[in-house]
């Protein structure tokens, strides 16, 4: 996947459009870690300028600053800005876009966004709900050379009801998810609190994302709640999720949305799955990513309860497999490469193309191909198999898929 062209083709800021530059220090940041700098910032993104200039430094900041449109703030020398937990100290998952919750909020905003900064919080907190990013019902912004880590249980980077959006060549490392109860960690969310419809046609490319961890007891209670990527609804659709390298997290990418391109991806190390398709996923394609070393399986398509649709009309190809139960995270009896299931639930997985996959070299993985439960029309041709402990393909209801051989080993 050409990243670079993808990205050029969708960059929208441009010198004709600037109106001028104004930097954070001109308007009394320090940028010495202990002075706040929020005041600053904010007398910087009104001045009129529409590029913020934010040198090296360390900026704490106590509350959030909402984003105008047109106004991109660009880092140089690798400034870090330092969300101050005394401040940011909101618990309650629910007020995930209060003021103490989130740090820039773009709200309704076209053009602009982020580039060249990194993002921490001042101590790590196990219980906070604290992000760093949001876009909500805007378009056209770029998050763009970031870095992350440092954050616990929150979507670091969350949209929700945009548009024409890209978020590239970002950086998420060590971020870790140890709160007493039931919660989830991602690194880049689409549409779990949308206003009305999903989001679209967002370009979601290079993002680096690594060691997105849960302590043992958390695993022990609540399983991997870590996702790189999540597109976490069936209205959110169009969009481009190309060229990611994922290591080390729960769920590489998983997608409830529909006509995506999921595309030469590497997801290594994950300990659910590579790419899950769940929810009423649908007319998505999954394509030529590399899939290495996943605890339980490569790919999933499963369907839901019945507030969703049927997983269904997916084409997953020319995926590359390998490794699958290398870390012993699960029973090898449940181990495979590519799976299509209902999970007990009312809507099931029909209707998908499995082709052109090659999967090997799985010291633990049971099955190759597994089409379980309910799972109906969907059509298995000229797949790869090796490496498997009991069966290349376990059809539960065989008459019901359309199966044709390529390699059996």
């Amino acid at each position: 996947m050409a990243v670079s062209a993808a990205f050029a083709a969708t960059n929208f800021t441009s010198a004709a459009r600037a109106k001028g530059a104004a930097s954070v220090t001109d308007h009394g940041a320090l940028g010495n870690g202990i002075a706040d700098d929020t005041t600053a910032f904010e007398r910087a993104i009104n001045s009129g300028a529409s590029i913020i200039s934010i040198p090296k430094g360390i900026y704490r900041l106590t509350r959030q600053i909402a984003i105008p449109s047109g106004i991109s703030l660009r880092g140089s020398g690798a400034p870090q800005i330092v969300l101050d937990v005394k401040h940011f100290n909101e618990t309650r998952i629910s007020r995930t876009y209060a003021p103490n919750a989130c740090a820039l909020l773009f709200l309704g905003s076209q053009g602009g966004g982020a580039s060249g900064l990194t993002f921490t919080l001042s101590a790590y907190g196990s219980e906070l709900v604290v992000m760093a990013l949001a876009l909500r019902a805007s378009t056209q912004i770029q998050i763009l050379d970031c870095t992350f880590y440092g954050f616990s249980k929150t979507k670091i980077i969350r949209i929700d009801s945009c548009s024409d959006c890209v978020i590239a060549a970002n950086h998420f490392y060590n971020c870790h998810l140890s709160c007493e109860g039931p919660a989830q960690l991602t690194c880049i969310d689409v549409d779990d609190n949308r206003l009305r419809d999903g989001s679209s046609k967002l370009r979601i490319i290079g993002n680096i994302i690594r060691n997105i961890t849960v302590s043992p007891a958390f695993l022990t209670t609540h399983g991997n709640q870590t996702d790189g990527i999540n597109i976490s609804h069936e209205t959110s659709s169009g969009h481009l999720i190309a060229g990611n390298t994922i290591d080390t997290v729960g769920d590489g990418i998983d997608c409830f949305g529909h006509e995506c391109m999921i595309e030469g991806n590497i997801l290594q190390n994950c300990h659910n799955f590579g790419v899950k398709l769940i929810h009423g996923a649908h007319r998505n394609i999954v394509r030529d990513n590399r899939i290495e070393n996943p605890g339980l399986g490569g790919i999933v398509l499963t369907g839901s309860g019945a507030n969703a649709t049927d997983t269904a009309q997916n084409i997953v190809t020319e995926n590359r497999i390998s490794g699958v139960g290398a870390h012993n995270q699960w029973p090898g009896a449940t181990t495979f490469g590519i799976k299509l299931e209902d999970d007990h639930g009312e809507r099931i997985a029909r209707d998908n193309i499995i082709r052109s996959n090659t999967i090997e070299r799985g010291p633990r993985m049971e099955i190759g191909i597994l089409i379980a439960d309910r799972a109906s029309g969907n059509v298995i041709t000229d797949n790869s198999v090796e490496g498997y402990h009991r069966a290349d393909y376990f059809l539960k209801n065989p008459s019901l898929q359309t199966l044709k051989r390529k390699v059996e080993k």
